[in-house]
């Protein structure tokens, strides 16, 4: 203990008591009440100075230089104070040895009347009590009391010891301590038997004070000096209480420390230099905590509210069980540093710092019940683990970064919420559902967080000056901006995917090893490059789309949920995007925008292109493993665009990438509406035909079937190509459908190699060309040109020919084998032209089209010798050659002059005969009103035989001697009909009865097609050449008869007129030609005089029979073999008063 009043003074107060030892009693001594000197008998009543057994009433103004007594009482009326000589270093000693009591004054005067005061007792204070020095030594507890409190007016020693050899001090009332007062107890202890210490100026050291007050409160107030010229402080002090209260501008040097709860209430700061304070308990702040001049240092092992302002240098919590934190208000110390090694940090509010760096030494920080946010401006919060309550993990835990705060070697734990601008060092973790409602970022460098759970992103992800790289376990919500440079999936199950905004980080790689990727909304990526390490993204139920503008996907099997098949997967790419060694499985996949692709790519179902698909710039290789439309573009992008497709194709766009490859192995099936313009279309197929729906459009295609099979189906009859060349196929029409037309139109320098064409009637139209081998099964008929493609060229025609068009040579010969007949109606000069079928053969000179190229008749080397004969004598000719070959060769044109019979005698006998004719070929359709029954004609005539076997008009008015008869009639025959050809070089009303130059007896059939007898359609009429107008005439026996209002085309063979697709189809329309119903035309009915008048004798004819069967009668108009009121009203009824408008 320290030693405060000098040795010397010491030494003179042992002599006193030695002096009065033999005193056997204590007096009470009083002070006269003038006072005076101490030391003076004559201040004393009694004139007897005290001894230190006296007890001494001072009861008037007593000054000492030196003194000692007993108790000492100042009255009232007295005071006591030091006087200015007389005492070694201007000590001014009194030694108490027992207690003081104070009602008057003790020592108010300045320096140097100040009084040292040394007590063994306790000291009673009720008026000023200021002594220089003022030292406790006694021996047991001493107690200090006072009624004063007020500033200057109460208990307020300079200097206050203590040098107890045992024993405590004790404060047992509320102490106001001013003038810079010193309290220094030597590392002894203060007791404070009541709460509340004020101390206005000076300092407080090496005391222990503890509180023994009811209440357990300590409440110590320090404040700056009346003067403002000192602050009070305290340095190597230990306060002890339930709570301990700061209240003023708390000041402390080192080694303070507080045993107890704290409670700043105005300003608790460092003194001078760097300061520590250790609060062994809970700290509220509801002031201020802040540095002064150094560095203030805060240890605290209990919970903390901060209800005020902090601001000092360095704070740790260094707990050894749980601490709990309350904030109010932001904590703005520069460092909070967890040193607790055995608890957890528990918030119970939300938290706040600004520009703290936060060091946890990795402990936890957890968010209890009620408690949600933490918020950090500026600075760094780093090794921590942040978790939310087990009661409260359903809640959310919001993370609010401002002011480039950032987070370095955390882990969060719970459903979390991170707003403002957030940003971390690695290692960064978060453990549960991620919520970014602002801003996600790396703090500086690159830098990597893990989400072990879910993450929503309703603001921004990005990067900030390097890499932020993020890595999630969970399923992701992406509702905000997300552009940072690398996350990853990567979970151990699967993963889900919700975008209501795109996706635009440069990087998403999927490393989950075990689980899918379950996309539930529409997926849009911006300049991303997706790398799924050949994980499955899953497109589930009401999720069907993909959107990547920019950048590539890489190494993915996409697919739509197994539920959702039946559905949609549409893909949408733009911005140079590509899909590089992924495949895409659904039933329907759409490809959207500019599509582009890296092999390998596959396709398992049915795609759909609505805008572009191409290859992204070296070759590259798609593969369709089902059906493919395209409503769009495919095209080559720089290199070239690989297709292989398994499945059928619809092509309605633009189609014209270097190669597509038709790769099934069952049937394919094509419908086209707008042309092919693919470089390359081969047939790789291994079984299986190529089937055509529709019409196929060429344009500088080249294709290659590998002699596999193209069958146009139902409904579809033409092939066109504009330049390429389609080589190795073979072409055919559906079995059903082998009576209709193929039709085949090549343009812009196309031809066919290596092909086999089968059809019962195929139509070659544009300039058709061929390289050979080069074959036709079918009638063929040419509409425009047929010519070698360059070189020597043969095309074998197993069947007809009919040419409407040109036959000729390009550069080299164009060579043609016809096993069948040919009708020439067209322009033919190739260079040989070869007959070679096995039975007899027909030429056709339509309107006497001769053939000026060389034709061969060839007797197909039935052995020698050969002779050729012409219509029953030996051909003996300077026209002809080889007359005594196999081959007979013209050497001159086919014409009209060699109409006949051609044979061949040969070592096997005669040949087959080829006969060579001339005329038209005509193909007439026309319905009758009578026996119409909607759509065709009964054949009830037939079918009940009444229509005679010869021709029946060879009466009036007809008069037509044709011998034209059968033994028997076809069944869809409904009955004969006489067909009359006029030729006139005006219009339609001069084709008179005398312009006529042919006319033939002819069936018609229930279809409404005139047929020959024996009920083909390809009528030949022997006329001669036709070179003006020709109109057709067609006669009845019961209807009026009808004329075509406008003249045959010549161009085609056969020359086809239809009556019965309009009223105007007849000349004089409806006058003489009637609208049956159902958009068919026909000839009216009624007519019973043969006088092509449909009137009452018609009607008087039909009466006199009413009621009778009929045979082959005039008045059976409808033709059903009743004569009856049906006849009559169904059809003499509405034509009565028509009549033929043929001119006579």
């Amino acid at each position: 203990m320290k030693t405060t009043i000098s040795n010397f003074a010491k030494m003179i107060f042992i002599i006193g008591v030695l002096i009065c030892a033999n005193s056997t009693y204590a007096d009470t001594i009083h002070s006269t009440t003038e006072g005076g000197d101490w030391n003076s008998s004559l201040t004393w009543v009694g004139y007897t100075i005290p001894s230190p057994w006296d007890d001494v009433v001072i009861n008037g103004s007593v000054s000492l230089h030196f003194g000692y007594c007993n108790n000492l009482t100042v009255s009232p009326t007295g005071s006591l104070s030091g006087i200015s000589e007389g005492s070694p270093n201007n000590q001014k000693p009194l030694f108490v040895n027992g207690d003081i009591t104070n009602y008057g004054g003790i020592s108010p005067m300045s320096p140097p009347y100040y009084l040292d005061i040394e007590v063994h007792g306790n000291i009673y204070n009720h008026h000023y009590f200021r002594p220089n020095y003022l030292e406790f030594v006694g021996i047991g507890d001493q107690y200090v009391s006072s009624s004063k409190i007020k500033p200057y007016a109460g208990f307020t020693p300079h200097n206050l010891n203590s040098n107890k050899p045992s024993g405590y001090v004790h404060f047992n009332s509320t102490h106001y301590l001013s003038h810079l007062v010193t309290i220094d107890f030597g590392s002894d202890t203060l007791y404070m038997d009541t709460d509340t210490l004020w101390m206005e100026g000076g300092k407080i050291k090496d005391v222990t004070i503890i509180s023994n007050s009811p209440s357990g409160q300590m409440y110590i107030s320090l404040e700056d000096d009346f003067w403002g010229l000192t602050s009070p402080y305290v340095n190597n002090v230990n306060l002890e209480a339930n709570e301990v209260v700061l209240a003023g501008n708390f000041l402390y040097d080192d080694f303070f420390n507080i045993y107890g709860n704290a409670r700043v209430e105005d300003t608790l700061q460092n003194n001078t230099s760097n300061q520590t304070a250790t609060i062994y308990g809970n700290l509220i702040n509801n002031g201020v905590i802040r540095d002064n001049i150094g560095n203030s240092y805060l240890y605290i092992t209990g919970d903390i509210h901060q209800n005020g302002t902090w601001t000092n240098k360095y704070t740790y919590l260094t707990g050894d069980a749980d601490q709990n934190l309350w904030f109010t208000q932001p904590f703005e110390g520069q460092y909070l540093t967890n040193t607790n090694n055995n608890g957890k940090v528990i918030s119970n509010s939300t938290l706040e710092f600004n520009s703290t760096i936060l060091d946890f030494n990795y402990d936890t920080l957890m968010f209890a019940a009620g408690a949600d946010s933490l918020i950090v401006n500026g600075d760094y919060f780093k090794e921590g683990v942040i978790e939310k309550e087990g009661s409260k993990s359903s809640g959310f835990l919001n993370c609010i970064l401002h002011d480039d705060a950032y987070f370095v070697d955390m882990a969060m734990t719970g459903n979390i919420n991170l707003g403002g601008l957030f940003q971390y060092n690695d290692p960064m973790s978060f453990y549960g559902h991620l919520m970014v409602t602002d801003t996600l970022q790396n703090y500086y460098v690159s830098e990597t967080a893990t989400i072990y759970g879910n993450l929503t992103n309703n603001g921004v992800i990005r990067d900030k000056a390097y890499f932020c790289y993020l890595h999630i376990k969970g399923d992701i919500n992406q509702n905000g901006i997300w552009e940072n440079r690398h996350s990853y999936l990567s979970g151990d199950v699967d993963q889900s995917l919700s975008f209501t905004k795109p996706f635009a980080g440069d990087f998403l790689t999927n490393s989950n090893i075990n689980g899918k990727i379950i996309c539930n909304s529409t997926l849009a990526f911006n300049n991303t490059i997706i790398d799924f390490n050949y994980d499955t993204l899953v497109f589930a139920a009401g999720a069907d789309s993909l959107i990547v503008n920019g950048d590539y996907f890489q190494e993915a099997v996409i697919t739509k949920e197994g539920g959702k098949t039946a559905g949609l997967l549409n893909c949408n790419l733009s911005g140079d995007a590509y899909f590089h060694d992924i495949e895409m499985v659904s039933d329907n996949i759409n490809l959207n925008g500019a599509f582009q692709y890296q092999d390998p790519m596959s396709f398992y179902g049915h795609v759909t292109v609505e805008d572009t698909l191409r290859n992204h710039y070296v070759h590259q290789t798609a593969t369709v493993y089902g059906d493919f439309t395209n409503n769009g573009i495919i095209e080559d992008n720089i290199w070239n665009c690989y297709l292989h497709i398994t499945g059928d194709i619809n092509q309605n766009g633009i189609w014209k990438n270097n190669h597509t490859y038709l790769s099934g192995d069952t049937g394919q099936n094509l419908w086209f509406t707008k042309p092919f313009e693919g470089k390359n279309l081969s047939s790789t197929k291994s079984n299986g035909k190529v089937t055509s729906n529709s019409t196929l459009a060429f344009n500088t295609t080249i294709i290659d079937f590998n002699y596999d099979t193209l069958v146009f189906a139902s409904g579809a009859d033409s092939l066109i190509l504009f330049g390429g060349f389609f080589k190795e196929g073979v072409i055919i029409k559906e079995a059903g459908k082998t009576t209709g037309f193929l039709n085949s139109n090549l343009s812009g320098d196309a031809y066919l190699q290596d092909m086999e064409i089968i059809g019962a009637d195929i139509n070659l139209g544009g300039l058709f060309q061929y390289n050979d081998p080069m074959s036709f099964y079918g009638h063929v008929t040419i509409e425009d040109t047929l010519q070698n493609y360059y070189t020597h060229e043969t095309a074998t025609i197993y069947g007809d020919l009919t040419n409407n068009g040109t036959i000729r040579d390009k550069y080299y010969n164009c060579y043609l084998h016809i096993t069948g007949d040919i009708n020439q109606n067209g322009i033919w000069e190739n260079n040989r032209t070869t007959l070679n079928g096995d039975s007899d053969q027909f030429i056709y000179l339509v309107n006497q089209n001769e053939i000026t190229g060389q034709v061969y008749f060839d007797a197909l080397s039935a052995g020698t010798p050969y002779l050729w004969y012409y219509e029953g004598g030996i051909l003996n000719s300077a026209d002809f050659s080889g007359e005594t070959s196999n081959q007979l060769i013209w050497q001159v044109p086919v014409s009209g002059n060699w109409y006949g019979d051609f044979y061949c005698e040969t070592g096997a006998g005669p040949s087959r005969t080829i006969t060579i004719e001339g005329g038209l070929i005509v193909d007439i359709a026309v319905m009758l009103e009578g026996p119409f029954n909607g759509s065709g004609m009964n054949t009830t005539l037939n079918t009940n035989g009444h229509i005679p076997l010869s021709q029946p008009y060879n009466i009036s008015p007809w008069n037509y001697a044709g011998t034209e008869s059968v033994t028997s009639i076809p069944a869809d025959i409904v009955d004969w009909v006489l067909v009359g050809f006029r030729e006139t070089s005006a219009g339609p009303e001069t084709a008179t009865a005398a312009t006529t130059i042919k006319q033939r007896a002819l069936f018609l059939n229930n279809e409404g097609y005139l047929v020959n007898l024996d009920g083909s359609r390809d009528i030949k009429i022997n006329v001669p050449s036709v070179t003006e107008n020709l109109h057709i005439v067609v006669w009845h026996r019961n209807h009026l008869g009808v004329m075509s209002a406008n003249p045959l085309s010549l161009d085609d063979a056969p020359l086809v007129y239809d009556f019965t697709s309009d009223e105007s189809q007849a000349y004089g329309g409806s006058a003489g030609h009637k609208n049956l119903g159902g958009g068919v035309f026909g000839m009216m009915g009624g007519d019973a005089s043969y006088d092509q008048v449909v009137d009452g004798q018609d009607k008087l004819v039909w009466v006199s029979n009413a009621g009778n069967t009929a045979d082959y009668e005039p008045y059976d108009f409808n033709m059903d073999n009743k004569i009856d009121n049906q006849d009559k009203n169904d059809v003499w009824m509405g034509n009565n008063g028509a009549s033929t408008l043929v001119p006579e």
